[in-house]
């Protein structure tokens, strides 16, 4: 059985809130949910290693989801999210593309529509995460190739320099 995935739900709107957390759990993910921009913050801060993806609303009451996606930027976080919004305009939408957004959805939801961007997303994610592991076993292989000697001295160079290169 696959590991059950976990999507962080932020939006002020409670029935919304309600709607995508229902609809989820049906689809068999775990649901966090953050009613304002502070709270979400908060869960990031504190759970962001056991999200998958977060659904964010542009528009909430104190910190604004675009502020959201720069934060999450700023601090290294590579969490996939689509962006929501009820007042989308295209600068908008370009916006939180440019701040790693990976889509943006128009209010009022398309459940069904959300429930394919959401699989592909995950998709997508996966294979990248996947992507950047063989990249770096590949540069670790072939800084091998590169440096002659098998010695247990310059076998620990190897490994410092992998974890190294992996933090590029």
């Amino acid at each position: 059985m696959p590991e059950r995935r976990t999507v962080l739900i932020v939006d002020d709107d409670p029935p919304i809130r309600e709607m995508l957390t229902d609809f989820l759990r049906e689809e068999g993910y775990e649901i966090l949910v953050a009613g304002d921009g502070a709270s979400a913050l908060d869960v990031l801060k504190k759970s962001a290693e056991r999200i998958d993806l977060a659904l964010l609303d542009v528009r909430l009451p104190d910190v604004q989801g675009l502020e959201i996606l720069r934060a999450m930027a700023e601090k290294g976080l590579e969490l996939p999210v689509i962006v929501m919004t009820a007042h989308g305009t295209s600068s908008t939408a370009i916006h939180s593309m440019q701040l790693g957004a990976y889509d943006y959805l128009t209010k009022p939801i398309d459940l069904n529509q959300l429930g394919v961007t959401i699989k592909r997303l995950l998709e997508h994610h996966a294979l990248a995460q996947q992507v950047k592991s063989l990249q770096s076993k590949l540069n670790e292989h072939l800084i091998r190739e590169r440096i002659v000697g098998q010695s247990p001295a310059l076998h620990k160079i190897y490994k410092l320099i992998g974890r190294v290169a992996a933090t590029d």
